[in-house]
């Protein structure tokens, strides 16, 4: 009985805020009501030509028309709801029964529709659950580890980067110190400046000249930081 008197005496003392604290919602409302009036013809749609050319539409795709021609009754819905809501909100706090009204706001039914509007009707849930976190986890998962630090990293300076360098140790091993080895390593140097002289005017078509510069400088650097 002490939980009722107290709930029925805190719905007693619940009062709308004060007037000093209206004030600033009354310019509010009153701005709105002018802007909005002064302001249609950038929100009013077909028939005025304040936008003129800047916003071309194509006539196929033009639904303002259509739009335009809805039923009254349809046009007029907005406003029989939000009548309707003001008049259930009257009767529901200030006109109605307050034991009815304690009823309704701590019943099962009155705290689920409490939880449900309050909530607004649930649609940051739902975009949460269903087009923020998939967004999230895949600007993370798919976008930043998969293709940025996996496929572009491995496949771009810092794959090229590290299979020079596998590939330089492997050469450095050739360094056997038998003059065969050289020879036969110069002969191969030899046959491929050679061959690669005789089938330039045929690569030249397929690779960028430029290319073995930047080639020649990666080497240079990869050696001087060994």
């Amino acid at each position: 009985m002490g939980k009722n008197n107290s709930h029925k005496s805190a719905l007693k003392n619940a009062h709308d805020a004060p007037f000093i604290l209206a004030i600033p919602l009354i310019f509010l409302g009153f701005g709105s009501i002018f802007i909005g009036y002064l302001a249609k013809d950038m929100m009013i749609g077909l028939g005025t030509h304040f936008w003129a050319n800047s916003l071309f539409v194509l006539p196929n795709n033009s639904l303002l028309v259509e739009s335009e021609y809805i039923p009254q009754f349809i046009k007029m819905l907005p406003v029989f709801i939000t009548i309707f809501g003001a008049m259930i909100s009257y009767l529901i706090n200030l006109g109605g029964n307050e034991l009815f009204v304690y009823s309704l706001k701590t019943s099962a039914v009155g705290q689920k529709m409490y939880t449900f509007l309050n909530k607004r009707c649930l649609f940051d849930k739902i975009y949460n659950n269903f087009i923020g976190t998939p967004s999230l986890k895949f600007g993370y998962h798919i976008s930043f580890k998969a293709i940025d630090k996996g496929i572009v990293e491995m496949f771009g300076p810092y794959g090229i980067i590290y299979a020079f360098q596998h590939f330089f140790v492997n050469i450095k091993k050739l360094q056997t110190g038998f003059i065969y080895h050289y020879a036969l390593f110069m002969l191969v140097g030899l046959s491929g400046l050679i061959g690669f002289t005789e089938l330039y005017g045929f690569l030249s078509t397929w690779i960028d000249h430029r290319l073995y510069f930047l080639q020649l400088l990666a080497i240079f650097f990869l050696a001087d930081s060994k």
